[in-house]
This record gives structure tokens, sequence and C-alpha cells, in this order.
């Protein structure tokens, strides 16, 4: 049960657990898996942000104000389906309440859908997300019928918004996918554009992940309405996605002070110690790599953190003054 940011937990198998009975050793589901996946599928995860802050420094350049919207997939990989000759690999039992039950009496869960854990989850989704990035893509160049759900990605009829695309030739649309999220981004601000986009986004996600009208399933559409209802839909200037806070009016970029406060809570923690675990180091790399997209400067002080992942000896990582020195250096940027 791994903790999440809005609510308790999510549940994720672990398929790379073995087994040692008797002296043999049972290979996990993901040791034998056969890895057949398109893995040029996630290719695209680490340009998605980088496309978006050069459509900002060209539309600052033009001062051309930007838009976003948001739009998540509903319990992103169980809305992929997996065989009923395959699904035997995800069973799992689910641990009974009461302990006067017999550990022989349990109920064993086959599940339809793709798990979080496995280890080729991740590409199978993205080559579905990346398929319906393409399907939006060819939509917004057409004229789509309503969608139920578009009321909540369009502003009020009160705001005052252009009549008119400003040299309609060279305005430029871009979609982008990053796993489950879809965002769009747009300089043409009419509102004749922006319902065309809306429904292309809404339309094309339908078209590879089908609403409940079309698959019959009970488990409510697969753009999550409740996120709709948060206004994270809405086209506006200002909007968090990919871990940042995208304005479209000032052309900045920007970590949400949460995210901020707690990378310096842990670099103040880290400096503390002599050695971390390989796993809890390489996690607090990716948090800094991700982070130093808006601090450029910041990825000279990566060759130290890259050596000492490389020479880790015994699944440590010591911590020498000259990596605590680069943790403070950091701090300093972050501040």
């Amino acid at each position: 049960m791994i903790p999440h940011k809005s609510r308790l937990f999510r549940a994720i198998l672990d398929l790379s657990f073995y087994l040692r009975r008797k002296g043999a050793q049972y290979q996990s589901v993901n040791d034998t898996t056969t890895k057949m996946a398109p893995t040029e599928a996630m290719d695209q995860l680490g340009k998605a942000l980088q496309r978006i802050i050069v459509k900002l420094a060209d539309a600052q350049e033009e001062e051309r104000e930007l838009f976003f919207a948001k739009l998540d997939i509903k319990d992103g990989f169980w809305r992929m389906i997996v065989g009923d000759d395959d699904a035997w690999n995800f069973c799992y039992a689910i641990p009974n309440l009461d302990p006067a039950t017999s550990r022989d009496d349990i109920r064993i869960v086959v599940p339809n859908s793709l798990q979080m854990g496995w280890c080729e989850s991740p590409p199978f989704f993205c080559a579905a997300s990346e398929t319906a990035r393409d399907v939006i893509q060819q939509l917004l160049k057409i004229d789509l019928p309503p969608h139920p759900f578009e009321h909540y990605m369009l502003l009020d009829a009160s705001v005052q918004l252009p009549k008119e695309a400003i040299d309609l030739a060279h305005t430029m649309d871009i979609i982008e996918v990053f796993v489950d999220d879809f965002i769009g981004c747009t300089d043409n601000l009419t509102r004749s554009h922006l319902v065309k986009f809306t429904r292309a986004m809404m339309h094309g996600m339908h078209s590879v992940f089908q609403p409940p009208s079309v698959t019959g399933h009970k488990g409510g559409d697969p753009i999550s309405e409740k996120k709709l209802k948060q206004l994270i839909g809405l086209w506006e200037h200002v909007k968090e996605t990919i871990g940042w806070i995208l304005n479209g009016a000032n052309y900045t970029i920007c970590l949400p002070e949460k995210k901020v406060s707690k990378i310096q809570t842990t670099l103040r923690q880290i400096r503390k110690k002599s050695r971390v675990p390989l796993n809890e180091f390489q996690k607090i790399a990716g948090t800094l790599h991700h982070a130093s997209m808006g601090i450029p400067r910041g990825r000279g002080l990566f060759t130290a953190i890259w050596a000492a992942m490389k020479g880790c000896n015994k699944g440590w990582i010591k911590l020498t003054p000259t990596l605590k020195e680069i943790f403070s250096d950091f701090s300093w940027l972050f501040r």
C-alpha cells in the first residue's frame, strides 16, 4: 500500500516478489516476463515538459498569451484489458480479516486489467495514451459534435475572450501526454477555438479509452469527472502539470511551494548523514534532476552525484564532503 496525495493509499502488486520453498527459488512475474511492449512509447515522457518550455519561450518572444488545460485518465493502468489466459499472472489473495479463518480458506482475485507493479505496464499504457494523443492531433483539423463533459473545460460566457485570433496563420496548438495526463496548450484564445480544442481532446481520449456507454462497464468514465469538477480541466493561463506550475501570461514555470519545502527538508536531512542506501540516493537524485529543469545552472552539479551512484559499493552511498557541498548548493539555488 503506497501513500497517495489524494487518498489514503494506492494498492500495487509486488510482482518482483519471489518464493523460496524447500531450497528452491521460484522466479517473480517480472523476472519471467518476456518484454514485448513498445519501449519507444515512453521516449516522449522526458520531452513533454521541454516542448512546453520551448512553447512558452516562443510565445514570450511573439507576445502571445497561452492557455493550458489538463485531462486525466481515471484508474489509468486498469483501463487496459488483460485476456483471461494471461490474467492468472496477476493473481493475488485478499487478506482475511478474521484470524480464526483457515489459511486454506482464501479468496483469490484474477484481475483482467494491467497492474501497477508489472514491469511492462508503463510502456503498454503509454502506447495507448500516445495513440490517443495522435488521434487528438488529427481531430483538431475537423469540426466535432459536442461532448457531454465539455462545459467543465470552457470558461463562463461572461469571461471576455478575443473575438478573433491574432495572426491566425501562425497560431500553434500543442497536445502533450505524460503517462495518463493529457495537456493542451494554445495561443488562439478565441472561444470558438477553445471549444474545438476541447472537443478534440475529449473525443480523442474516448476513441482509445472508451466510455461506459460503449464498454458497458461500471467503473465510471475514463476521463476523470472528479477532477473536471475541481476545474483542473478548465482552460486558463496558470496550470499545474508534470510537477510544475505553468503560467502562460507571464511565461514562467515554477515548482509548487510544498514541493520546494519538501526538497529543502530532504536536503537538510541528508547532509546530516554519513551514508545512505542507494535507492534513497537515487530517489533524491531523480527529484533534483526533475527540479533542475527550472534551474539550468544546477545541472553542472550532477557530475559528482552520477559518479557516486556509478561507484556505489554494496548498496550504500558514502556522503563525502563534496556531495554534502553540492546538496548545500542545491538548497541555496532552491531558496
